[in-house]
């Protein structure tokens, strides 16, 4: 299976997180769930190919540093142009089946991955993972070359479903919880810091952020305190 991982701008993303990170925290989260997918994919044999599909700098090293595809189309065009013309170059080097796979699901691990590429193995045309909000396409598997128009974005889970359906094309629908979870906004976030099992970048991150949190904590209460303030001035 050759697995594709669309990023866009790390600089700009996940603006919907403001309320819980600054922009260069949502850079850095955005940065450690990538290492965490990366990790579980390479631990599977039955991932031939992990390919980033960016223009972001970060990604960029990133793709150096861990050894995997960087993918950068000429024009930077649309999510949906820019896989579509993704998968046409991945068919061209021999890629028969490929899995899209977003950025933002830090509970990613490789045993769900590896059940969800051995149902697409067994059954092939199209496996679906939605978001746990039912509205979204976490996670697809495709057989090439494509053929029928990919939709992401509002309902796309929806929109890809009846694609299949007007192309005559059997699919899959995959529940799972973990894969399910993609942080948009701060009410997702705060469930990705209350959960137990967390893998190593994004568990790395939360603490960090945790620490940076009591620290600023001590810091604000020792700024209001006039008994503090007092002897600060002694």
């Amino acid at each position: 299976m050759w697995v594709i991982i669309p990023v866009k701008d790390l600089d700009k993303a996940k603006t919907r997180l403001a309320g819980s990170l600054c922009s260069e925290e949502r850079k850095q989260f955005c940065l450690a769930i990538l290492r965490d997918q990366i990790a579980a994919l390479k631990s599977l044999a039955a991932v031939s190919h992990i390919i980033l599909l960016s223009r972001d700098k970060s990604c960029r090293e990133l793709a150096a540093e861990t050894a995997i595809e960087l993918l950068t189309l000429e024009t930077d065009t649309g999510l949906n142009e820019g896989l579509t013309a993704a998968l046409e170059i991945l068919y061209s080097r021999g890629c028969r089946q490929a899995m899209i796979l977003h950025g933002d699901i830090p509970l990613l691990g490789s045993e769900a991955i590896g059940k969800l590429i051995d149902i697409h193995q067994t059954s092939g045309g199209l496996t679906l993972v939605p978001s746990n909000k039912k509205d979204g396409t976490n996670i697809m598997a495709i057989d090439l070359p494509l053929k029928f128009r990919l939709n992401y974005g509002a309902s796309s889970l929806d929109k890809h479903i009846k694609e299949a359906g007007q192309n005559s094309i059997g699919y899959n629908i995959v529940q799972d919880d973990n894969l399910g979870l993609d942080i948009d906004t701060d009410i997702e976030f705060n469930t990705l810091e209350n959960t137990k099992q967390i893998p190593h970048h994004c568990a790395h991150f939360l603490e960090l952020r945790r620490r940076k949190k009591q620290e600023n904590t001590v810091a604000d209460n020792r700024n209001t305190d006039p008994v503090l303030q007092s002897i600060a001035t002694l």
